[in-house]
């Protein structure tokens, strides 16, 4: 089964002539739509327009910004003296009309996909209409699949970031020992130094830290399989006498003359 569902769409454009043209077709659409005994759901698009277009003149007209106020409720009662269609309009229907008229194309490929015939038959009135749209798209998010998370994928996740943790925690720790060892190497040398540099490197530590010195100098000759030792005092040498000739022998030494 098809019906005619087409209604005119009135439009946000700017000129005020344009504005009052599409409102004076809605009338008419919506005068038309009362006319007939039993409505179809496209008299009832009909009539949703009118009541639109008759809210969007008395809002321009009064110069309010919302649907109420002295102004607006003023203004909307004279257009609806103006109009018997409207004014035949039951009240309590207004707002589920106007709602059927802004939520129109949702609601219409509903009625087309979800409805069977006699459903779209019965279902007219903007009060009923949306009263079963309204509990369908409920019961659609009620059905939807919800993403269950267990409490064992939580502490999976607490595990695995307290693993983490210690891993950034003992790469820290390594980072830190390898920047201490680093620095005890600049005390001595780096590569870019000279013979000089590195002598006197040397010397100030064999003066400062004799032990530490020695202690080096023993794991190189380990290494390299020397005798290599410690730096010690060499002795004294034993001091010569040099004998003036005619001078007196030492005592303790004897003549052979």
């Amino acid at each position: 089964m098809t019906e005619d569902n087409s209604m005119f769409i009135l439009t946000n454009a700017n000129d005020p002539e344009v504005l009052a043209a599409e409102e004076d077709a809605a009338f008419s659409l919506a005068a038309e739509a009362y006319e007939r005994q039993k409505l179809s759901f496209s008299d009832q698009l009909n009539r949703c327009g009118g009541l639109k277009a008759l809210q969007r003149r008395a809002l321009r007209d009064s110069n309010s910004p919302k649907p109420y106020g002295p102004k607006y409720t003023a203004r909307y009662a004279e257009l609806k003296a103006e109009h018997p269609w409207a004014a035949k309009t039951d009240p309590s229907i207004i707002s589920d009309a106007i709602w059927l008229y802004d939520n129109q194309n949702d609601v219409t490929l509903w009625r087309q996909n979800v409805l069977d015939d006699e459903q779209r038959a019965n279902w007219n009135s903007p009060k009923v209409l949306k009263r079963h749209y309204t509990a369908w798209v409920k019961r659609g998010k009620e059905d939807a699949p919800k993403k269950v998370v267990s409490r064992t994928s939580h502490k999976e996740q607490i595990a695995d970031f307290m693993a983490t943790i210690a891993n950034h925690e003992a790469e820290i720790k390594r980072l830190r020992n390898t920047a201490k060892e680093a620095k005890a190497s600049r005390d001595f040398w780096v590569d870019d130094q000279s013979a000089d540099q590195i002598a006197t490197a040397l010397i100030k530590k064999l003066t400062t830290e004799p032990d530490k010195i020695r202690g080096v100098i023993a794991k190189v000759s380990e290494a390299i399989g020397s005798d290599i030792k410690s730096p010690r005092k060499s002795a004294p040498k034993p001091r010569s006498e040099k004998v003036t000739p005619g001078a007196s022998p030492v005592a303790g030494e004897v003549s052979n003359g």
